[in-house]
């Protein structure tokens, strides 16, 4: 391992998750754990800025330049553990070793659906703005509603009827 250890956290979390851990690395290895923007007590990006989990890449070789690493090491979780596998698959000579502590790849979609996943999502932020923008109530569910709509949102890898 010739480059520094980062650390990067699931979805709902933050660089905190690795507080219990960290004390256990090898004392001789450098480790960072990175805050990712809008997620757990984590700060949120700019108005205007959308949450993808591919612009959660670009921070990493931002952070390599910065430093001037030429390679790195990943150990995360959940949602960092698939930013980490995307950074991996797509710049393999920056990456010293990837440890991906729960979860196995990223969710893929069929490319006849992706332009219509993207093309959702940008209304989906826009509507979510302006609600926040006008102070606007934001929609309410009745709890079986919620189950539904996290069973579907999350392409029913959530049980329903729970």
């Amino acid at each position: 391992m010739n480059g520094p250890l980062v650390g990067l956290h699931g979805w709902q979390d933050n660089a905190g998750t690795f507080d219990t851990l960290a004390p256990y690395l090898p004392t001789n290895m450098a480790f960072l754990a990175l805050d990712m923007p809008g997620h757990g007590l984590s700060s949120w990006l700019p108005e205007g800025m959308a949450y993808h989990s591919i612009d959660y890449v670009v921070p990493l070789r931002r952070l390599m330049e910065e430093y001037k690493w030429d390679t790195i090491s990943l150990m995360a979780h959940s949602m960092g553990s698939i930013n980490a596998f995307v950074f991996s698959a797509l710049m393999p000579d920056k990456v010293d070793l990837y440890i991906g502590l729960d979860i196995l790849k990223p969710l893929t979609r069929s490319a006849d659906k992706i332009i219509d996943n993207y093309a959702d999502r940008i209304e989906g932020v826009l509507k979510a703005e302006r609600r926040m923008r006008d102070k606007t109530e934001p929609p309410c569910y009745e709890w079986d509603q919620l189950v539904e709509r996290l069973h579907l949102g999350t392409d029913k890898s959530v049980l329903g009827g729970l």
